[in-house]
């Protein structure tokens, strides 16, 4: 059972709020935005206060598309509504140093952290997170 991805849902999706709150609150404060110094106009500090709220709310808007997937998967964790998978190990990789390994068999892919502990050839039942295709625990099957 894949016990790190029970713990870094939650912990994720607190960051996520926490730098959203973050992003909010400090660019949409006046006092914080206005500089001390006197050679720049209002006008000039008007226009890059409004630039860096787009860009607040550009990046805010991303974290949360991004975050989609995670809401939807940490409520069907909380209910256990998890999908499976039967079938044999196709590939397995392990891309660009990453943490993530992809496992595929019956044409899916299917993410585990660090590793799935799977061999090609040998069949499995997997349990998965359908919108993220995060594997959370795996069986052989024989």
């Amino acid at each position: 059972m894949q016990i790190l991805y029970y713990i870094s849902i939650p912990l994720y999706l607190i960051f996520v709020m926490i730098v959203f709150l973050f992003l909010v609150i400090t660019i949409f404060r006046e006092d914080k935005l206005r500089w001390k110094n006197p050679k720049l106009s209002e006008k000039t500090q008007a226009i890059v206060i409004g630039i860096s709220r787009l860009i607040c709310v550009g990046m805010s808007v991303l974290i949360i598309l991004y975050s989609v997937p995670y809401f939807k998967d940490t409520f069907l964790l909380i209910k256990r509504d998890i999908s499976e998978i039967e079938g044999t190990v196709i590939r397995i990789d392990h891309k660009y140093k990453r943490t993530i390994e992809e496992v595929y068999l019956n044409g899916e892919s299917i993410n585990f952290f660090i590793d799935s502990k799977t061999e090609v050839g040998k069949s499995y039942r997997i349990s998965y997170l359908p919108n993220t295709r995060t594997g959370i625990e795996i069986s052989e099957i024989q």
